[in-house]
């Protein structure tokens, strides 16, 4: 499957987002699926799925993953499946995050997706973040 560039901007801006709110603890270590990463800083699959982003704090408890979808994406099944897998991997981390990035016209699509997720799971304690204002 081809990645369109505004799916690879997603990607960036997660990367970016996630540098600026980890990146000081000294500890963070980041992996992407992304063309400008190397192929040994890529992340692992969760399941069937790869996430975009997946870190780690090396000393101290800090589990994030961080998934781009586009306009298109967004509504796809899939992207709900990979979110629900995502969210069951999740649940047995510590400190887990999952970062969500979509243009802002599927914010609410977005926040949705997650919401009905994390509720058939019982809403476990996961924090979520919903990047915004991306292009």
């Amino acid at each position: 499957m081809s990645v369109s560039r505004q799916h690879e901007r997603l990607v960036e801006h997660l990367v970016q987002w996630l540098n600026d709110r980890y990146a000081g603890r000294g500890d963070f270590c980041l992996y992407a699926d992304h063309i400008d990463m190397l192929k040994a800083a890529k992340p692992l699959s969760i399941g069937d799925y790869l996430p975009d982003v997946y870190g780690v704090g090396l000393s101290s408890p800090l589990t994030v993953i961080g998934e781009a979808e586009t306009n298109r994406s967004i509504d796809d099944p899939h992207a709900a499946d990979q979110i629900g897998a995502f969210i069951d991997f999740l649940t047995h981390r510590p400190c887990p995050v999952l970062v969500i990035a979509v243009p802002w016209a599927a914010v609410p699509r977005a926040r949705g997706l997650v919401r009905n997720a994390l509720r058939r799971r019982g809403n476990p304690a996961i924090e979520t973040f919903c990047l915004e204002r991306l292009e």
